[in-house]
């Protein structure tokens, strides 16, 4: 008699304890529900409207194509788009007058992106932390649980950036102090002072953080410019933009000895999605990883699981260390071959990854995963969708005032698995082919569609579509940029 009441005793506990979440009589009562309202976002199916199963299967798209492993271009002429590109963005004046307009909106609209890269000054940083300022304040931001910032909040986050300290870092010799990413790490428009400070702002349909402008790869050089109230946070200048980023993520180095990393000849190319490096040969700790398109050097050319890591020490220095990659670690020494085999394959190890519109969660976008899968081929596509469609130095465009009849004929004349589309507003995907009649995209995006039942379903992630989703794009006009 005695164990029963025991175990009575024991079990209703356990009851308790296992709800999830607990309720409590005191509890405050939920929100009403909004007309209309769902306990979440209706997931879009994976074979979305207008494909077919087949198209999310590599092998269906390189089928499409005569020549799969035929090179469309070498290393040597990618690095020569790169570089005419580069001289492109240095000379602004001279771009189609339609394209600098709505490059130069998107800068003005977002601090932390350039044209041409700028010369650190005194006068520059403290316009770089103005726009900052002007961009926390300029509207209503919500924090992680989509609550508004309190003014005192917003103050401390301005108090943060430090914008009247006298400590200028640029000094007497005017030359900014130079640094290495030591992971992979966010560029932040406004400081991340604490986890659950970021910019939210419409806790109803999207929860992405608007104060991140994108993320650094691990061995990013930058050029340091300020340093934060509390000493935790810095004001860094890379080719990425400017923007904050922890202080204990960057390794103080001087130009030559970045340059010795990040210039080494023999290079191990990150093909997954991210791939880890570990402590030693059993690949049994990690010590950290790089993601899809970056670079390490190789410890010994014909030894291609032993790569160099930058590392920082507690006095804030740069030190150069060693670590194991896995036996079947998806990498590749020196660029991927740029091969239509090669592009389909990449983008199809990103397919149903979620839209990360600024990066925030080390996600992609749009305009990122597009970067991030040609930079496994040596190229160095901007991360701004606007700046893409400059890339190359004539870009063809097609009018929005077009019928869609008529879009729909000019869009399958390009090639495809080398063709990219950006739209007005900056919205960028890559063309993968016809279907039917209809062109069929490899697009990264955070809308939705109804169907004909009238339930909305979100996309929200990599995706196989018709060129009607999104919806607004053939509104737009839209810039193609070939790459071949």
């Amino acid at each position: 008699m005695n164990r029963k009441l025991i175990l009575l005793v024991l079990i209703a506990p356990l009851g308790v304890l296992a709800q999830n979440p607990a309720t409590f009589n005191n509890q405050s009562p939920r929100p009403p529900v909004q007309p209309g309202q769902e306990r979440h976002f209706l997931r879009a199916p994976e074979v979305l409207p207008g494909t077919i199963p087949e198209m999310r299967d590599v092998a269906y798209w390189v089928g499409k194509t005569s020549e799969p492993d035929k090179v469309v271009l070498t290393v040597p002429q990618i690095q020569q788009l790169n570089k005419a590109f580069t001289e492109r963005t240095r000379r602004p004046e001279q771009v189609d007058s339609l394209a600098r307009s709505l490059i130069l909106a998107k800068i003005d609209a977002y601090p932390g992106l350039y044209f041409t890269r700028p010369t650190p000054t005194a006068a520059l940083v403290k316009d770089m932390i103005a726009a900052q300022v002007k961009y926390l304040r300029h509207t209503e931001f919500g924090n992680l649980l989509g609550i508004v910032y309190a003014p005192t909040e917003i103050d401390r986050l301005e108090g943060e950036m430090a914008a009247g300290a006298s400590d200028d870092l640029l000094g007497a010799s005017k030359t900014a102090p130079t640094g290495l990413t030591v992971e992979a790490v966010c560029l932040r428009i406004v400081p991340q002072i604490s986890p659950e400070y970021v910019g939210q702002s419409d806790k109803n349909r999207t929860r992405w953080d608007v104060w991140n402008l994108d993320i650094l790869p691990i061995g990013s050089p930058v050029q340091v410019l300020h340093v934060s109230k509390s000493g935790n946070f810095l004001l860094v200048l890379s080719d990425n933009g400017y923007g904050w980023v922890p202080a204990d993520k960057i390794a103080f180095a001087s130009a030559a000895e970045i340059a010795r990393f990040t210039d080494a000849p023999d290079l191990m190319v990150c093909t997954g999605d991210k791939v880890p490096f570990f402590s030693g040969a059993d690949s049994r700790f990690s010590s950290g990883s790089f993601r899809m398109g970056d670079r390490l050097p190789l410890v010994q050319k014909d030894n291609h699981r032993l790569v160099r890591v930058p590392v920082r020490q507690a006095d804030g220095t740069l030190s150069i260390q060693q670590a194991w990659l896995g036996r079947d670690a998806d990498v590749h020494a020196g660029f991927l071959p740029y091969t239509r085999r090669n592009i389909i394959t990449q983008s199809f190890k990103l397919l149903d990854n979620i839209y990360d519109w600024t990066g925030a969660w080390m996600g992609r976008n749009h305009a990122t995963a597009l970067r991030d899968i040609f930079a496994c081929f040596g190229f160095r596509l901007p991360s701004c969708g606007e700046l893409l469609s400059i890339f190359t130095a004539h870009p063809e465009w097609m009018s929005a005032k077009l019928d869609k009849t008529a879009q729909i004929k000019q869009v399958l004349t390009h090639d495809p698995f080398t063709t990219l589309q950006i739209c007005s507003s900056g919205h960028s995907n890559l063309l993968l082919g016809d279907y039917q009649g209809a062109p069929i995209l490899y697009d990264t995006h955070g809308y939705n569609y109804t169907d004909s039942t009238g339930h909305t379903y979100d996309i929200r992630r990599v995706s196989v579509e018709t060129i009607a989703l999104p919806d607004y794009f053939l509104k737009q006009d839209v810039t193609f940029i070939t790459l071949k």
